[in-house]
């Protein structure tokens, strides 16, 4: 995690602003598709929930009020008289105590005639006398018959009615005819109203479509292939076997999950999800149940996926579109500024920011001109200045006597030595010469290492006759680095001052080693005595004003060399000393190797 924190942390600006911006701007999308999506779920299933117990419920009282209504005909069909014909009881009466004849069948006729034609529904219908004889009338023929003229398999419907009817409490009874078929029996007892004896029985075939369950053919998510009709006793009246409502039936029935309170469940059946809802009649005669498979109810809802998707692609693209020119807006002016930073950073102090916008970042670019015009005009007055400071220092060491006068004057003394025949006296003029001449040289503040150890050579000669060769020198310089380009003039006041102040000549014995070794990119100048040492608080101060208070430490030519070094090369460049109270002092000078003029010059 830290890895991958790190490497976005190092990703640019503009590329950071891409990233959160898509990772929000997907996040959200996904994040508002998927509520949306979950709660067009919800609603869909509630919507279609609430429409089912609706129209289960109208179902239910139209099957009610409809039953009702053909209860009603039956008990005026059993009752009912006119003056051309005789009333159903008066007929039963009559079989009841002579049997069928001519005349019953043509008074049967005659009412079934009247009444059977109101209702186009009643397919066929069945009198039982009480004295057991039975007589059937079918549409289709329009002629009674009795048991020896109808097959067994119609007989059987019309028989198991009869059964149940003799076991109901209220005279009626609704059932399913044993024979598949898209019908409704009904059987009702006819008892006389005034001696209350039993006559007989009448049974009814009903075509389904009388009950018309679904007067809304709108709604297509409820059909009535998905309903089943129970009447009290939960025997199933109407159920399409084909669509195999009968056997879910039956299955919801066994589990007892379900409750006729006009309250819909969501059940496994058979692998598939439905919506079960159930609902019974006010008069707790009716009960339905309906079956909606919830993949019939979510169709809509694909079609709500891909509007949804085609709009959150949509979105998406907008919103990167915009995102890009965000993150370019904001990036275009931190990628001006960091542009000119560079070519700051290389000495071009003449850049200048032209902000796109003048936003915080805009206002940034402002700001970072004017700080670059102060420090322009500063670096110019201080380099200015710390030159001439460095150059008149630098100068007054070379004029602390006239080199010119001199130079010209021991020419005539060394004439004079040779003359004389003095070879010592010649020899110290010539050194003396040498420095002179790498004094007063203009050639250029760089020459060679190789050159620069000449010249110190030079130096110790004439010390060391001044000295009576009481202090010796050793030379350790890396063949590697005899050509490498240095500061001119910075060995020398080293060596100076390690004789002068480091070494005891009142005691023979003392030793001066200069060193040169190249460093793959550097190059340390190391100058070593065996002599005095310093404390801490002078090793810490002889880089500084401060040294002046010690008596006998002059550090003025130091300084000078580690100012010179720091102003051309860098403040990572420079002098350091190690000394320790009679055990000598180490001083080192670390320059960049370099073998032309130096042009990457700094300053602190």
């Amino acid at each position: 995690m830290k890895t991958l924190i790190g490497w976005f942390l190092n990703f640019k600006i503009r590329t950071k602003f891409l990233i959160s911006y898509i990772f929000i701007i997907l996040f959200m999308s996904f994040l508002i598709g998927y509520m949306v999506m979950i709660t067009s779920n919800k609603v869909m299933l509630k919507n279609t929930q609430e429409i089912s117990q609706q129209l289960i419920s109208q179902i239910t009282e139209n099957i009610e009020y409809r039953t009702n209504d053909f209860e009603q005909f039956s008990f005026t069909f059993a009752s009912d008289s006119g003056d051309s014909f005789t009333s159903l009881k008066e007929i039963l009466k009559k079989i009841n105590l002579k049997g069928y004849d001519v005349s019953a069948n043509k008074d049967l006729s005659n009412i079934f005639s009247k009444y059977i034609a109101s209702i186009d529904e009643i397919n066929s219908l069945s009198i039982r006398a009480a004295s057991g004889d039975v007589r059937y009338w079918f549409k289709d023929n329009g002629s009674l018959d009795d048991a020896s003229q109808l097959e067994l398999s119609r007989q059987q419907n019309f028989l198991i009615t009869y059964d149940k009817l003799d076991s109901a409490l209220n005279n009626t009874v609704w059932t399913r005819p044993k024979i598949d078929g898209n019908e409704v029996m009904f059987g009702r007892r006819i008892v006389d109203t005034e001696s209350l004896d039993y006559l007989g029985d009448i049974v009814f075939t009903v075509d389904s479509s009388y009950f018309r369950l679904i007067k809304d053919k709108n709604v297509r998510s409820i059909q009535e292939a998905n309903l089943a009709v129970l009447n009290a006793n939960d025997e199933i009246i109407l159920a399409d076997k084909d669509s195999g409502i009968w056997d879910m039936t039956m299955q919801v029935l066994g589990s007892g999950v379900v409750s006729f309170n006009n309250q819909s469940v969501n059940m496994d059946i058979n692998g598939e999800r439905f919506l079960v809802t159930a609902v019974e009649s006010t008069n707790q005669k009716w009960k339905v149940i309906c079956f909606v498979p919830l993949s019939y109810m979510l169709k809509n809802v694909d079609t709500l996926k891909t509007a949804i998707l085609v709009v959150v692609c949509v979105s998406i693209i907008v919103a990167l579109a915009i995102a890009y020119a965000i993150s370019h807006s904001v990036s275009r002016n931190i990628s001006r500024l960091e542009k000119s930073m560079r070519k700051i950073e290389k000495g071009d102090f003449s850049v200048r920011v032209q902000p796109s916008s003048y936003d915080e970042i805009g206002l940034l670019g402002l700001r970072f001109n004017f700080m670059v015009s102060k420090v322009n005009e500063l670096v110019n007055t201080v380099y200015t200045e710390r030159i001439a400071k460095q150059q008149a220092e630098f100068e007054t060491l070379q004029a602390q006597i006239n080199p010119h006068f001199l130079y010209n004057t021991l020419g005539t003394i060394r004439w004079l030595a040779n003359l004389k025949k003095q070879k010592e006296i010649e020899s110290l003029v010539i050194s003396l010469i040498e420095l002179l001449k790498g004094a007063i040289d203009k050639k250029g503040n760089f020459i060679s290492l190789h050159e620069e150890v000449e010249y110190v050579k030079n130096y110790v000669l004439l010390q060391k006759f001044r000295y009576e060769d009481r202090f010796q020198t050793r030379y350790d310089i890396d063949e590697n680095a005899k050509n490498a380009k240095v500061l001119k003039l910075i060995l020398q006041p080293l060596v100076e001052n390690a004789l002068f102040h480091g070494l005891d000549m009142s005691k023979e014995g003392g030793l001066i080693k200069i060193g040169a070794l190249r460093r793959d990119a550097f190059i340390v100048l190391t100058v070593e005595d065996n002599g005095v040492g310093m404390t801490e608080e002078q090793v810490a101060a002889i880089l500084e004003d401060k040294a002046r208070k010690y008596p006998g430490l002059n550090s003025i030519g130091v300084r000078n060399v580690n100012e010179r070094i720091k102003l051309y090369f860098g403040p990572q460049y420079g002098l350091s000393y190690r000394s320790e109270l009679g055990k000598g002092t180490i001083v080192e000078a670390v320059l960049p190797f370099t073998t032309g003029e130096w042009e990457g010059r700094t300053l602190d």
